[in-house]
């Protein structure tokens, strides 16, 4: 269009071609829903409860420390006060809280409290795994205590 040697008539014919593509692909997928989730996606539950639902975590295409940073972003400071969070399809978080009485004990997301982790337990009281969240009370020292979620064994002091 820009150019006097091409005629209007192609970027016309080109116009109509996508825009056909777009109308077909718009009737195709509000009638399957198979074809639907394959071109937008769908959401998915990605916290529940303040844990990390690890196996639908680790299909999507988002990194932990993403997350986290998204989390922040909503004013999560700890994952205790997330009773959902859900990645959609358009790739943006939707998080919705505990209310302030119900808010428990959860994985720190601030950056300096997260790097505080550890594999051997020696302060007694509630720690947080760090790959899922997990919070489990511990009364006696241990030494790489295992998730019993993930069977992972990193822990960080589990916040209010």
């Amino acid at each position: 269009m820009f150019y006097d040697d091409v005629p209007l008539s192609s970027a016309v014919v080109v116009f109509v071609v996508m825009m056909g593509c777009y109308k077909l692909a718009t009737y195709i997928s509000d009638r399957n829903q198979g074809i639907r989730q394959v071109l937008e996606g769908k959401a998915v539950y990605v916290i529940e409860n303040g844990c990390i639902l690890t196996e639908n975590f680790d299909r999507e295409d988002i990194g932990r420390d993403q997350m986290f940073a998204d989390l922040r972003a909503a004013g999560i400071e700890q994952l205790g006060q997330v009773r959902i969070a859900i990645l959609e399809a358009s790739g943006q978080f939707s998080v919705f809280e505990f209310d302030p009485d119900d808010v428990r004990p959860g994985l720190p997301i601030l950056p300096k409290e997260l790097s505080r982790h550890t594999e051997h337990i020696h302060d007694l009281g509630r720690y947080a795994c760090r790959t899922c969240g997990n919070v489990e009370s511990f009364e006696t020292p241990v030494d790489h205590p295992k998730c019993p979620r993930c069977d992972q064994s990193v822990w960080v002091k589990a916040t209010q």
